[in-house]
């Protein structure tokens, strides 16, 4: 049972090309990153730990459980400490942890290499660092993750939490090291609910092993709680100097105040039926990678906080990310590009009146702005202004450089509002032919919706 980074910097940047509308944009990317599971090796190697488990008899006690950290090296660091570990350890609720025998820390580099191959969750491969060659990511500017970050294995009943790869002299290091320790124990309490899932709930049959779904959603939902319960808390009291140190970073260069919580996030990615939450792809702790990078690439703060406040708005902090837009129009107040972010985040708060009107005024100074396009036609949909909508849509799609489903989509359900069916038949065409689910789901109920049209058009015509 691994805890893994379940999209890669690559994945996600190539998705913020997107216009996040709604959520049915989301589910399409969400879909195409799930693809290739390999659930039935996972199922079976779970049956076969649960068939080869030992008995656990007693009580294991947090002070008596070992925490060890087993590599070593000049690049290789545990910012969550075994003592860190034993301290939320202790904040965990009684009998969570009975049972397990060990926390061990880890560089882990063997479990990267199989796990894209067997990981369901496809977290690891990756590239090779450049100090220990451990495949991963570049999370923050020289910092190198794993993309498989923990494991609990319970036929020894033990937890790894794999640990991270920099130069000691990495830059603003306590500051970033307080946020990279929120991650590593979160891992941990991830994996802390997994063990006390297989020892106390599985064990006692309240599911079988192979019921992915429950087993994952179980320890997410302990993980989410035991992160906002015990690390949090933990972390507020125990490191809030460099805590606050990487807050005020964040406030100067990104332009608005996020708290620790928010910082740690959730964690949380699946839903029952299978579906995938948008956390999976839009994380604060993405946004604050990037911000980082911007920030230490030298970016100017125009740059550096419109990129964050763009990757809040992914994450659905609205208010924090129009803080940021804010920001940027103090300085510049005619800035197309934080206007149109503006409008969009006011479709997304239903704000469709302001957005429209947003929209509009940067459409005034520049009618080829594509994004300020696409907020008004998110906004005249919602607000049903079918014509103009459907010229909204049309010149979106003008200045897009290829036919993007979701607008077509968007134009398709325009033209069923108009009862304009002769032109809804290609695009509905178009939507059945290409390769993702929800584009082909969207046709059909478009296509059933229409046709009841025309038959109640039919009827009417009959009764008259």
């Amino acid at each position: 049972m691994a805890r893994s980074i379940h999209a890669t910097r690559r994945q996600l940047e190539e998705q913020h090309r997107w216009d996040y509308a709604d959520e049915r944009a989301h589910a399409a990317a969400l879909e195409r990153l799930d693809e290739g599971s390999t659930r039935k090796r996972r199922i079976k190697r779970a049956i076969a730990a649960d068939r080869a488990a030992p008995a656990r008899d007693g009580r294991s006690d947090a002070l008596s459980i070992p925490v060890t950290a087993e590599d070593a090296g000049p690049n290789v660091h545990y910012p969550a400490s075994p003592d860190d570990i034993g301290a939320v350890m202790r904040r965990l609720p009684v009998g969570a942890l009975d049972g397990l025998r060990s926390v061990d820390l880890c560089l882990g580099a063997s479990w990267q290499g199989a796990a894209s191959e067997d990981d369901e969750d496809g977290g690891g491969g990756g590239d090779a660092d450049p100090y220990t060659g451990r495949k991963g990511w570049e999370t923050f500017p020289g910092v190198y993750s794993p993309g498989i970050l923990g494991v609990y294995t319970p036929d020894t009943a033990r937890i790894r939490v794999f640990g991270m790869v920099y130069r000691p002299d990495l830059p603003d290091r306590e500051m970033w090291e307080a946020c990279i320790r929120i991650r590593m124990l979160s891992t941990f309490v991830h994996e802390a609910a997994h063990h006390f899932d297989h020892a106390a709930r599985i064990a006692r049959g309240r599911w079988l092993a192979n019921e992915e779904e429950k087993v994952e959603l179980y320890a997410e939902d302990r993980e989410f709680a035991w992160l906002s319960d015990c690390v949090v808390p933990f972390m507020e009291e125990a490191y809030a100097e460099p805590l606050g140190a990487l807050l005020a970073w964040v406030e100067r260069h990104g332009g608005t105040r996020l708290n620790v919580a928010q910082i740690a996030g959730d964690p949380r990615r699946r839903a029952k039926g299978g579906r995938v939450l948008l956390s999976a792809l839009f994380t604060t702790g993405g946004a604050l990678e990037q911000l980082a990078t911007d920030v230490y690439d030298e970016e100017d703060a125009r740059t550096t906080r419109l990129g964050f406040a763009r990757n809040l708005h992914y994450a659905d902090l609205y208010d924090e990310a129009l803080e940021s837009i804010g920001r940027v129009l103090a300085d510049h107040p005619n800035d197309a590009e934080a206007l149109a972010l503006m409008a969009d985040i006011y479709v997304h708060q239903d704000r469709n009146d302001e957005a429209a009107n947003l929209a509009r005024k940067v459409l005034e100074a520049s009618p080829d702005n594509r994004d300020a396009w696409k907020a008004l036609a998110d906004a005249l949909e919602a607000l049903e202004q079918w014509p103009e909508m459907l010229e909204a849509t049309d010149r979106a799609l003008d200045l897009d450089s290829g036919r993007d489903w979701f607008d077509v989509g968007q134009r398709a359900r325009a033209l069923l509002a108009l009862n304009r069916f002769e032109e809804l038949e290609p695009e509905l065409a178009w939507l059945s032919g290409q390769s993702i689910e929800f584009s082909q789901r969207e046709a059909a109920e478009l296509r059933e919706a229409m046709e009841a049209k025309m038959v109640e058009a039919r009827d009417a015509d009959a009764n008259s």
